[in-house]
């Protein structure tokens, strides 16, 4: 039994990890299309 609790604290514990992981480039990407259309909406004002 012991083994088995084992088991699934390491399956929750990756879950976590990936899923941080997975956010967290999700997170990036959101903030570097928010630069970019920050950039295009400021050079847009500009001309």
């Amino acid at each position: 039994m012991k083994f088995d609790i084992y088991d699934i604290f390491i399956v929750i514990h990756f879950y976590i990890f990936f899923s941080n992981i997975i956010s967290n480039i999700i997170f990036i990407k959101q903030k570097s299309l928010f630069k970019k259309s920050l950039k295009i909406l400021f050079e847009l004002y500009l001309e």
